[in-house]
């Protein structure tokens, strides 16, 4: 059987906090290149395609540094 303190409580709603504030934060950045890959494909911009690379590496860094934060219990 699990005790909690209100210590392990707060302690326990911080580390959530600051994941949804990191995740939020990772959101936005997502958004925001996709967006840019999005207006260079329709305006046929050369480097088009560079940018759709990031977007996908991006994409793939951040989902596993999620799961490596979950996993480890923390967020920097």
């Amino acid at each position: 059987m699990y005790q909690s303190t209100i210590d392990d409580v707060e302690a326990l709603r911080k580390r959530h906090d600051d994941f949804a504030k990191a995740l939020k934060g990772q959101d936005e950045k997502m958004k925001a290149l996709d967006e840019l890959a999005d207006r260079l494909i329709r305006e046929g911009h050369p480097d088009a395609a560079l940018y759709v690379i990031l977007l996908i590496t991006f994409t793939a860094f951040v989902s596993c540094s999620f799961v490596h934060i979950v996993s480890v219990g923390r967020v920097r």
